[in-house]
């Protein structure tokens, strides 16, 4: 199968970018560069992992499920079927994290799934310290082998808990982060093909979506330092309804926008 006919049966198939993806999978299953690929256009590259890589894309199977791995922040993240996809808009968390965490400051990254968003500020604030905490001991699992290949495991532990049940027992920080699960029971029913593959469990916010941010106001509110700070990621639509949750709650809410305009991350700070 050469480059082309790949291509040809993603496009078929309905994948978005087949031509990108093309080359995403033979570069990444025949360790080769993007600029090696046009050297030989006619190259047969038929192989039971390519054929295998195909007809799990060609189910909509996630890319970076198919290759292990999602790149986030300038880091590579493993990745198994409990974690959620790293997207770029929630770098935007990780860039304001990174500015807002004092000196040698502490913080606590909720959902962590693969780890992404804890491992990524250890990286950028070597001065920084933290726990990761997920209900999945199978994305944990995944959380600690990135810590460990990012170069961040001595700084940032992960550990199974439940955020119904007071996550993060007295410890206190200087910053609590959280993309929780966000869509609503609607949403859910109306998933894209690739995104049903991931961990319903990362992804379901309950019927309006902000199950998670009442919980997490109500039982890690006292795990803030006095100066301490929330950092939510929440859907483009939720500002004003999370805004509202947290105002009830005694904080100041600011809303940050992504790079396409839209609220993506609030700030919290107590009143």
């Amino acid at each position: 199968m050469t480059r082309r006919q790949l291509a040809a049966a993603l496009r078929e198939a309905g994948v978005p970018s087949p031509e990108r993806e093309a080359e995403m999978l033979l570069c990444e299953l025949f360790s080769l560069t993007p600029a090696a690929l046009p050297a030989d256009p006619a190259r047969d590259f038929s192989s039971p992992r390519l054929d295998d890589a195909l007809a799990r894309r060609k189910r909509r199977e996630p890319l970076q499920y198919i290759l292990g791995k999602a790149y986030f922040c300038g880091e590579v993240y493993l990745l198994n079927d409990a974690c959620l996809i790293p997207r770029p808009d929630t770098e935007l968390l990780v860039e304001t994290a990174v500015k807002l965490l004092p000196e040698n400051g502490c913080f606590a990254d909720l959902f962590c799934g693969s780890g992404c968003v804890g491992i990524s500020l250890a990286a950028a604030r070597r001065d920084a310290r933290g726990v990761g905490t997920d209900l999945s001991e199978k994305a944990l699992e995944a959380a600690r082998k990135n810590a460990a290949e990012n170069g961040t495991a001595d700084r940032i532990s992960f550990f199974a808990a439940d955020i119904r049940s007071a996550p993060l027992g007295e410890e206190r920080y200087d910053l609590i982060t959280a993309n929780p699960p966000y869509l609503t029971e609607s949403e859910m029913r109306a998933l894209q093909p690739e995104v049903a593959f991931e961990p319903r469990a990362a992804l379901d916010g309950g019927p309006d979506g902000l199950l998670f941010y009442r919980i997490t106001l109500d039982l890690c509110s006292e795990n803030l330092r006095p100066d301490g700070a929330i950092l939510f990621e929440i859907g483009y639509r939720q500002g004003a309804a999370v805004t509202a949750l947290a105002e009830s709650r005694g904080y100041r809410a600011t809303p940050l926008r992504d790079l396409g305009g839209n609220d993506r991350v609030l700030l919290l700070k107590k009143i």
